[in-house]
């Protein structure tokens, strides 16, 4: 197995993660509401997306979703929520601070996004938020 795989964290260690940061049960990640945001959902599904390194598939059967292709819906969807909302941008560097995760395995190629999360700047990343727009 490769070592970046070993090393990143479970869909069960992010839903463990998410649910801490907000307070709720981890049931509360398996329900969806037509026509209602479930921010914490979406989140531990973006997570999941971008450390885990599991199929979109697997991602899509752990949240209950009906197919991989709502898994990149939501994490698309998220990631352009993140550059617009300053307090899911700060969950986020509160769980990324509780589970050490990397911006950049976050983030791999969204420089713009992270040029918007200004509220993400770290000692650990310095410039993070002043990366150019492309």
């Amino acid at each position: 197995m490769p070592q970046a795989r070993q090393l990143a964290p479970s869909i069960a260690e992010i839903k463990e993660t998410v649910c801490r940061s907000y307070g709720i049960p981890e049931e509360t990640l398996a329900s969806t509401i037509r026509s209602r945001v479930n921010k914490p959902r979406n989140l531990a599904i973006y997570l999941s997306r971008r450390l885990s390194r599991v199929r979109l598939k697997d991602i899509a059967d752990q949240f209950g979703l009906g197919s991989y292709s709502s898994v990149s819906s939501v994490v698309g969807r998220t990631g352009k929520l993140l550059s617009q909302d300053r307090n899911l941008a700060e969950r986020l560097k509160k769980i990324r601070k509780e589970r050490k995760y990397s911006l950049s395995a976050l983030f791999p190629n969204d420089r713009d996004c992270l040029s918007n999360i200004s509220t993400l700047r770290s000692p650990v990343y310095p410039n993070l938020g002043h990366y150019p727009n492309i």
